[in-house]
């Protein structure tokens, strides 16, 4: 009895290690720009406080509310938290940014770090981000606003919106570009279309996500066959892969019809790549009579009338 409770309450403490439990505040007042899930719990346990500090979630101008979606929060806690139990799950926290000392002029310095910490607020962890040029001119304003436009090839243009009185007096960008590393598997040589994808025909490599967009193949998955033509150092996503089909084009299988309860059997060559249970064309080697017929397990083939 004493073992069975023991091992009741390792398993209790071993699955509190890989769970969460947080509860979300339904307003919440920051003194930041930028606005981190530490800044929107009420309580939690099971993660230690600095890394919800380190989950960037939006940028709030200056003296500004914005209404978060919790959907959108708990998207990004997923990203760190293998089991989570929210309260709420489901509505939004409004959230407001209150600045007691001049908290609406832009300086250079200020635009960089806004600029930086928006940009990598919106991407993975472990992102990295580097200001490539900056345009236009400060100019005396007594607010702004910020806009981040993104051409989804890891640049990114932050652009802020000076105003004098409610007014637009200025224009102000910086160009950002950011980087993400990501284990590939790239091709070892030239790859034609129809051609195995094999082990031996890649190798693995890291390169910027944010500009590149497919779903990683795993070794154990090969071979698989290229619907593509694959340059030698081109990444091998699995989009542009099918597996190897169960029958293939000018096989010779059997195949066979039932006629009045009799079976009659002939030699085919398939016209096309086929799985089982799918329709394909052949050809009869000895009349050459194109017919229909479905893959069965063998292969075999059953011709329809």
């Amino acid at each position: 009895m004493l073992r069975k409770l023991f091992f009741i309450c390792l398993l209790l403490v071993i699955s509190s290690l890989f769970s969460l439990n947080i509860e979300f505040l339904t307003q919440s007042t920051v003194t930041t720009n930028v606005v981190t899930v530490f800044d929107l719990t009420a309580t939690f346990n099971g993660i230690e406080e600095d890394t919800l500090k380190n989950i960037n979630l939006v940028f709030l101008p200056d003296n500004k509310a914005f209404d978060l979606d919790i959907r959108y929060v708990l998207f990004e806690l997923s990203k760190i938290a293998t089991d989570i139990t929210a309260t709420p799950t489901t509505g939004t926290i409004w959230i407001s940014n209150v600045k007691s000392q001049n908290p609406s002029t832009l300086t250079e310095e200020l635009a960089k770090e806004i600029a930086l910490k928006s940009v990598l607020s919106k991407l993975p962890t472990q992102s990295e981000a580097t200001i490539t040029s900056l345009n236009g001119t400060i100019t005396k304003h007594d607010n702004f606003s910020i806009d981040i436009i993104s051409n989804e090839t890891g640049t990114f243009i932050v652009k802020f919106n000076l105003f004098e009185n409610d007014t637009l007096v200025g224009l102000y960008s910086i160009n950002i570009f950011a980087k993400h590393l990501k284990k590939v598997y790239i091709a070892t040589r030239d790859i034609y279309f129809g051609e195995l994808v094999t082990p031996e025909s890649v190798m693995e490599t890291y390169i910027n996500d944010l500009n590149m967009f497919g779903t990683n193949i795993k070794l154990t998955e090969l071979p698989l066959v290229a619907k593509k033509n694959f340059k030698a150092g081109e990444p091998i996503f699995k989009e542009y892969l099918q597996k190897i089909p169960y029958t293939v084009e000018n096989q010779i299988i059997e195949g066979y019809v039932i006629v009045n309860g009799v079976l009659v059997k002939a030699k085919f060559k398939l016209l096309e790549d086929g799985d089982v249970g799918e329709a394909v064309k052949a050809i009869n080697i000895e009349t050459g009579k194109i017919v229909v017929g479905i893959i069965e397990e063998g292969p075999k083939l059953f011709i329809l009338k």
